[in-house]
């Protein structure tokens, strides 16, 4: 991503990064106003909040609030905070929305794809109704009053995966807008982000490249963020050398079997999160109903496919606007 703003006389650009959920956090902060200070304050909330939600969302971390839910809650029901339950409500509700595709309660599946089988081969049959009885946001039960937790399957468990990193952007998103800091751009991965103000004097927005195909990095498409989060969901992954390979850690939960690399989805939205689970609910479902999704969120984005070596790209959603290298 090249998001270097334009500095003017008495601007301060302060530039920050560490390792967070699983990747590379990172932000670009530019004060005009309230200058150095204000920025620095606001990089510390950012890494207090991130380290906060990392130990409670985290499905890898054995000390985690999620790690405790998955191993408790098919025993008894669960008291959780109010925080908490709210993301699994959302996420239940979203999985119902996408009818069953989009769906947190996916780890069990996707450790029976990748130890029964290659990645580039289909599931026996016994092995995906194996993964299906212990999959499915069905098998959650919510107490709101009580704010209980519970699964009815002993082999369920819950991972937010990039939905708890569009959570923590939104949450982040609070902070710099609370902060005076006049700009800023915050980055996981570079595929879930969020920004604000304008990167140069005489644009409104931050602008970037956008490589949104495994086979065709020669020609990045453009993307101005303007107070708006974006997020592109694909089952690959950029390596060093800017080349791409096969990485699949985007499940469909209808059928347990992860979708195919051949097709990305990038989406913008005024909240972070919704940009997020859109993506990720958009590359599941595909074009056509994905579309729909968009339209009736009030999102817009594209959809990138790859046939016989050719990339076709399709604007989806509402204001589409997006320029093409």
């Amino acid at each position: 991503m090249d998001t270097r703003p334009q500095c003017e006389a008495g601007q301060v650009v302060i530039q920050g990064s560490f390792t967070a959920m699983g990747t590379v956090f990172e932000t670009i902060l530019v004060g005009r106003r309230k200058g150095e200070q204000a920025c620095r304050i606001l990089l510390k909330l950012f890494a207090d909040e991130i380290q906060r939600l990392e130990s409670k969302l985290s499905y890898f971390d054995p000390d985690s609030i999620v790690t405790w839910v998955n191993r408790n809650a098919a025993k008894r029901p669960v008291r959780v905070d109010r925080e908490l339950m709210h993301l699994i409500e959302m996420a239940i509700q979203f999985n119902e929305l996408t009818d069953g595709a989009f769906d947190i309660t996916m780890p069990p599946a996707m450790r029976r794809w990748r130890a029964k089988t290659p990645l580039n081969s289909l599931a026996s049959l016994s092995s995906l109704r194996e993964a299906l009885h212990d999959v499915g946001s069905k098998n959650i039960v919510l107490d709101g009053p009580a704010r209980t937790v519970q699964f009815e399957c002993s082999g369920l468990e819950i991972d937010f995966g990039g939905m708890g990193k569009g959570y923590a952007l939104s949450v982040l998103a609070e902070l710099a807008r609370d902060s005076g800091v006049d700009a800023g751009l915050i980055s996981f991965g570079g595929s879930s982000i969020f920004a604000w103000g304008g990167a140069q004097i005489d644009r409104p927005g931050w602008r970037f490249a956008c490589h949104n195909s495994r086979i065709d990095w020669q020609h990045p498409m453009d993307v101005e963020l303007i107070n708006e989060g974006f997020s592109m969901s694909a089952n690959f992954e950029v390596l060093k050398d800017d080349s791409a390979v096969d990485h699949l850690h985007v499940f469909d939960a209808r059928t347990t079997k992860p979708v195919e690399p051949d097709r990305s989805v990038v989406v913008l939205h005024p909240d972070p999160l919704t940009a997020e689970m859109l993506s990720t609910a958009v590359l599941i479902v595909g074009q056509t109903k994905g579309c729909v999704l968009l339209s009736q969120a009030g999102a817009r984005g594209f959809l990138s496919s790859t046939m016989d070596g050719k990339v076709k790209i399709d604007h989806i959603g509402s204001g589409v606007s997006f320029d093409e290298g």
